[in-house]
């Protein structure tokens, strides 16, 4: 929940399967109240093109509901593309609805956003891992966060990160523990409070 309020929520589940070079996966998420929300159902593939380059792509159906108003949907694309640079250092790309696909709802235009997102991993040593991102949705601000993760013991990194527009503060922990990893977050808007989230993956 945002803001520890009791309704506007971001749920998400997701479920990758490596196959050979590829990895298939499918994923479903739901943001807002009950008055107002939209669900999101993506399908994607990605394929490893030797130990440097990871390229993938995403196809999503949206649905967007208003209670009174009825609903409406839409598709998208996704595309990214990550290369590992050395042992140290990976970059990443990836663009969410480049083609700036829209809802298909007769009495207005309303779309679907559009995002652009670069970022870089350093490895600076086994317990620490640095990152950047540059943001950017087509119709707003550039955007920069940077994050630190560091590895106390073997199952357990302490995180802390910030980002700029507008400026946020976060925090949290990762659990590693066999094929268990349990994620938990908070960050700190200065306009609106704080925000939790909880993340759990398992490895069959």
């Amino acid at each position: 929940k945002y803001f520890y309020g009791d309704d506007l929520s971001n749920q998400q589940l997701k479920f990758i399967l490596p196959i050979k070079n590829y990895e298939a996966g499918i994923s479903f998420q739901r943001h807002g109240i009950t008055e107002f929300n939209q669900l999101t159902a993506g399908a994607s593939l990605a394929k490893n093109f030797g130990d440097k380059i990871s390229i993938g792509l995403r196809a999503n159906y949206h649905q967007l509901k208003i209670q009174n108003y009825g609903s409406t949907t839409g598709f998208s694309i996704d595309v990214g593309a990550m290369y590992h640079i050395n042992n140290q250092i990976t970059i990443g790309l990836n663009i969410n609805n480049p083609s700036k696909q829209t809802y298909q709802n007769s009495n207005a235009s309303i779309s679907i956003p559009s995002l652009v997102n670069f970022g870089i991993a350093y490895q600076a040593s086994n317990k620490i891992l640095i990152a950047t991102n540059l943001s950017k949705n087509f119709n707003e601000k550039y955007d920069v966060g940077l994050g630190l993760d560091y590895k106390l013991i073997e199952i357990l990194s302490l995180r802390g990160g910030i980002s700029m527009k507008p400026f946020k503060q976060y925090g949290g922990i990762g659990i590693d523990y066999k094929k268990l990893n349990l994620d938990l977050a908070i960050e700190n808007d200065p306009h609106l409070g704080y925000s939790s989230q909880i993340g759990i993956a398992y490895a069959f």
